[in-house]
């Protein structure tokens, strides 16, 4: 009878310690990158001082607005804040009942990835328009740790998937 509790007990400490081991490695509870350095020994953290504190640059937050003013379809402009950079454009809907969303916004090393979708949003006795409609929208990302090398902007509409928008930042 010792031998089942102490195998059981031995069974708990190593899923415990896999799962401690997952969340030192720069992972969010929910299987989700939280952007750091992926721990381990990478020489990306900083040397001679004794510790591995991550110095690249990590997500902390994500706004998205739908704007009135769209001006030019299947466009992005791209702008650096101090800690936060805005993607700002027009996607085309394919019917009135359209609503432009964040589908995601990544970070890969020290690349951006804004991807905005136009997405069919409406009840199901609602009746939409059958015309393309250009759908303004604003995108915000805010970081830790500075600001990513480069933004790309990706539209997800009407059957394509496009890059519309791509800047590096001024270092």
């Amino acid at each position: 009878m010792k031998r089942r509790t102490l195998l059981a007990n031995a069974a708990v400490a190593a899923t415990s310690a896999g799962f401690a081991g997952c969340l030192a490695n720069g992972e969010s509870p929910n299987g989700g990158d939280e952007g750091g350095n992926g721990g381990g020994n990478d020489s990306e953290g900083n040397e001679g001082d004794g510790t591995d504190a991550p110095t690249r640059p990590a997500i902390a937050d994500r706004s998205f607005a739908r704007t009135d003013e769209c001006s030019e379809p299947e466009s992005a402009e791209i702008e650096y804040g101090e800690a936060d950079v805005t993607a700002t454009g027009c996607i085309r809907g394919r019917s009135g009942c359209a609503r432009a969303t964040l589908k995601r916004a990544t970070l890969d090393g020290d690349r951006l990835e804004i991807v905005v979708a136009a997405e069919e949003a409406r009840d199901e006795d609602e009746a939409c328009t059958a015309v393309m409609v250009d759908l303004g929208y604003e995108a915000v990302v805010e970081f830790e740790r500075g600001l990513p090398k480069e933004t790309a902007v990706v539209h997800e509409d009407v059957d394509e998937r496009e890059t519309v928008a791509t800047e590096k930042r001024d270092a």
